[in-house]
């Protein structure tokens, strides 16, 4: 058939492919994935590790808020203060030692 559908139409071509074949692309070598149910705890493993990843930032940017609502002057500068380095400095350690602890703590309930 012609691009706008006139003239003659040639006889349709039905090609057959065979994926149970082995082909240049598939070689003994070659990484497979592999799906089983076995590899589920492999992805259930990178599941945890990326939201764990993602419950540090959440904490590092909550203690940014904290440090900065606490500790940072009402008028912008360009720097920070020595009371204001100290101040951040302190809420931090505070922060970090109650979060150890009560980790801690979770973890020795179980």
């Amino acid at each position: 058939m012609s691009w706008f559908g006139r003239g003659k139409s040639a006889a349709p071509v039905e090609e057959e492919t065979h994926f149970a074949e082995s082909s240049s692309f598939m070689t003994e070598d070659a990484p497979v994935a592999n799906f089983a149910p076995s590899s589920g705890s492999s992805i259930n493993d990178i599941i945890a590790e990326e939201q764990r990843k993602v419950l540090v930032q959440q904490a590092i940017a909550n203690m940014t808020a904290i440090a900065w609502d606490k500790c940072s002057a009402s008028k912008p500068e360009t720097s920070l203060s020595n009371s204001e380095v100290s101040c951040i400095h302190s809420v931090v350690a505070s922060y970090l030692d109650s979060s150890q602890f009560i980790i801690r703590k979770i973890n020795g309930s179980r």
